[in-house]
């Protein structure tokens, strides 16, 4: 006994503060995650508890899941035909998506848990183009990542690929 359905289609997501939110349980099936609690679960006058998702998150989750309300779902796309281009994104998630770096992986982490595949690969597109053109060391200062190799280390790695360098030139 999971979640809540009332008359109207509608689900109740609890927040790991507390907060409910409600949509309708045809918008809240593009998670995974609760598209199963549907499928396998008795009807309940329980809400969904999130434990693992804030308010704030699950507020967005909510915005993104109703601005997709109509889409069909994205095609899970194999190989080839997969469409990997972070550069494919459509103009209202950029705009939702520009967010600061902590809210960012907040909302990966949510869309991860409730597994919302197509907001993920936007999300994920979305890093990418955080590290599109950038080199090693400035992947690292934008996203604070310390670097564990020792300078010997480095330079090994750099005389190994100097031929990628000197073709980047």
């Amino acid at each position: 006994h999971f979640y809540k359905r009332g008359k109207m289609g509608k689900i109740k997501l609890l927040s790991n503060e507390g907060e409910v939110f409600e949509l309708d349980t045809e918008v809240a099936k593009k998670s995974e995650v609760i598209k199963e609690m549907l499928e396998n679960c008795d009807d309940s006058s329980e809400d969904v508890p999130l434990p693992t998702i804030s308010s704030d998150q699950l507020r967005k989750v909510v915005q993104w899941l109703e601005q997709h309300r109509g889409d069909v779902v994205m095609d899970r796309l194999k190989g080839e035909d997969r469409d990997y281009n972070s550069d494919n994104i459509p103009e209202w998630d950029k705009k939702f998506f520009n967010l600061s770096q902590v809210q960012l992986f907040d909302l990966i982490l949510a869309a991860n848990y409730l597994d919302i595949k197509d907001m993920l690969d936007l999300l994920a597109k979305t890093v990418a183009n955080m590290m599109k053109g950038k080199t090693a060391q400035e992947i690292r200062e934008t996203f604070s990542i310390d670097c564990d190799l020792t300078e010997e280390e480095i330079e090994k790695i750099q005389n190994e690929n100097e031929w990628e360098m000197l073709a980047d030139n």
